[in-house]
């Protein structure tokens, strides 16, 4: 067993990463517009219910994901940054 870091094989885990959070973010965004059409096409105490809870729960848990592996991939970058520093 060795120890250290590969560092080009964990900065194209790191692009990885960056692409699957822009990847949620898109598709958050896209259920967004599709339920804001729902709230044009539906009314009543059942489409208010649904549209609350994705405006207020659904979503924020979507939001509340991606901050958190935002945090993350800020986190491999900066261990990316002392591995070059030390290794170079």
């Amino acid at each position: 067993m060795w120890l250290g870091m590969n560092e080009k094989q964990v900065k194209a885990e790191a692009h990885n990463l960056q692409t699957h959070i822009k990847t949620l973010t898109r598709i958050m965004n896209d259920l967004d517009g599709e339920v804001n059409n729902i709230d044009k096409s539906w009314n009543g105490d059942d489409s208010t219910r649904f549209v609350n809870n994705w405006r207020n729960k659904e979503k924020a848990q979507i939001q509340a994901s991606i901050k958190f592996l935002n945090s993350l991939l800020t986190q491999l970058n900066n261990e990316i940054a002392q591995q070059a520093k030390t290794s170079h």
